[in-house]
């Protein structure tokens, strides 16, 4: 009888043990995501106010180089759209808003244009918008957190 309480509580035991991890598994996955994604919007931030704080290159290459990075970079961040459907749930729209402000203040203006003029009121607004998400994002984290 002994060895049957014994083993009962061991399987039990590993079964818990399984479910915990998987549980601690996507939290960290989805925390890890989240991370990313803050990495990713400074990434974003610092391409754009480089860009928009110099005036246009003189050779048209290094010019199609700058713009290539930082769309490049914009475009990486809509791989995260999915993931943040799930994790903001109802707070997705108002995080959705933000990530188009970014892209439509990080392209628009005069974005790829020969003789393009440096617009330090562009690159501003790109720092806050993306302090703004930045905020959303570390929220979310909290929320994991808390919520687990």
């Amino acid at each position: 009888m002994a060895l049957v309480t014994v083993l009962v509580g061991a399987i039990v035991g590993a079964l818990v043990t399984v479910l915990i991890q998987s549980f601690l598994a996507v939290r960290n996955t989805d925390i890890s995501a989240l991370n990313d994604n803050i990495l990713l919007i400074n990434s974003v931030e610092s391409l754009a106010v480089d860009y928009w704080l110099r005036v246009g290159e003189d050779d048209p290459e290094k010019e199609l180089a700058s713009a290539a990075r930082l769309r490049g970079t914009l475009d990486a961040s809509a791989a995260f759209e999915a993931t943040a459907r799930r994790l903001f749930k109802a707070a997705y729209k108002s995080f959705q808003a933000l990530d188009g402000e970014l892209f439509d203040e990080a392209t628009g203006g005069q974005f790829e244009s020969a003789g393009r003029k440096a617009e330090p009121e562009r690159a501003i607004a790109v720092m806050q918008i993306c302090n703004r998400l930045r905020g959303k994002l570390r929220e979310q984290r909290r929320n994991i957190f808390i919520a687990h």
